[in-house]
């Protein structure tokens, strides 16, 4: 009998009453229904339906062929006759069989494995997310204090969660601290040590230490117990809502982007610094800058500037300038808006390696 390739020889589940040995050609024993990459190849020389037949039991596995293939078919009368009553074709049989069986044991065993690892790869990832939502704020109760603050926060993780925070908060009726890091690293240990560094600050944020000294500070309790050796870029700051003024210190980040209410849209000029968690005494940039009446500041994490299209190529911060521009008016929700759906555009929502995240903060007019 000859066989054309993908025609299907034996079917899983169903009764069989044949030994077919393959004279040329190849087949292939799909082990898995779900996974047509788990198979055993049968070549010439070798046969599939002893199983069945010896057992008396259904097809265990789907048989098909993997090419053109020429096949002899001994009914089971025929094999118990003549093939199971030679020794040595007997005895060869059995351990071609055993060697078979062997062989698909050891690829289920291999896919088992692999299973329970994407499994816990799965809730490791899960912890992380539940990690990232709980510790980082929805709603920022500071607005209803100052009549001109705009703000608004987003952040999309990606499939395999990093470590990227935002917070933004109150210190007293003058005063609103705010911060925007990312932690190196995926999954679970990014998300636990991104835990630390939002709780560090928070506790930073609540003395009266200067955003360089906040920055300092949460550098040096993060070096403490970092076997991992993780660390975290970030621009943490102190706003003065009524005034405008700012002081932003910088650690190894990307510079906030500015939109005046003319529509101009430049970067904050200041030096990346240091990375924090690290090295000991650790120096960070600082700069001193005051909001115009409806101007409006961007921070933002690599996420969004190496955002990738199907070619490879990277958003940039020149088409995240250029997007800022062409968004019309600055309050913090549009801008948002519509820089994340130009990289998504851009991107053509492909997966992306890290997560995406923006703060904008904006003093109305």
């Amino acid at each position: 009998m000859t066989v054309e390739p993908d025609a299907v020889i034996l079917q899983r589940g169903e009764i069989n009453d044949a030994l077919y040995v393959i004279l040329d050609g190849a087949l292939r024993v799909l082990l898995d229904a779900s996974d047509p990459e788990l198979f055993i190849p049968i070549e010439a020389g070798q046969c599939v339906g002893d199983m069945s037949i010896l057992e008396k039991s259904p097809v265990s596995a789907q048989v098909i062929a993997e090419q053109k293939s020429t096949l002899l078919i001994l009914p089971e009368e025929h094999f118990w006759r003549y093939v199971m009553t030679v020794p040595m074709v007997a005895r060869n049989l059995m351990r071609a069989l055993s060697a078979r069986v062997r062989k698909q044991d050891a690829q289920l065993l291999a896919k088992r494995e692999q299973e329970m690892k994407l499994r816990q790869y799965e809730r490791e990832l899960g912890t992380a997310r539940q990690i990232q939502a709980s510790v980082l704020p929805t709603v920022f109760p500071c607005l209803a204090q100052w009549p001109t603050l705009r703000v608004k926060a987003r952040m999309e993780p990606a499939r395999e969660v990093g470590g990227d925070l935002y917070d933004l908060f109150a210190l007293d009726e003058e005063r609103m601290f705010f911060v925007i890091g990312d932690v190196s690293g995926k999954g679970a240990p990014a998300a636990l040590f991104m835990m630390r560094a939002v709780t560090l600050f928070r506790t930073a944020a609540r003395t009266h230490m200067t955003p360089m000294q906040m920055m300092q500070w949460v550098s040096d309790q993060l070096r403490k117990q970092n076997a991992a050796y993780l660390f975290i870029t970030a621009i943490c700051g102190v706003y003065y809502p009524r005034s405008g003024a700012m002081e932003l210190a910088n650690a190894g980040h990307l510079s906030p982007l500015l939109k005046d209410a003319d529509g101009d849209v430049r970067y904050v000029e200041m030096e990346p610094g240091s990375l924090a968690g690290i090295l000991p005494n650790a120096e960070f940039s600082t700069v001193r800058l005051t909001l115009k009446p409806g101007e409006t500041m961007a921070l933002y994490t690599d996420g969004v500037t190496e955002g990738m299209d199907p070619e490879g190529a990277l958003f940039g911060e020149e088409h995240l300038q250029r997007t800022a521009r062409i968004t019309e008016g600055n309050a913090p929700e549009a801008l948002l808006e519509r820089i994340y759906g130009e990289l998504a555009d851009y991107t053509q929502f492909a997966v992306q390696t890290d997560d995406i995240t923006m703060v904008a903060i904006q003093r109305a007019e």
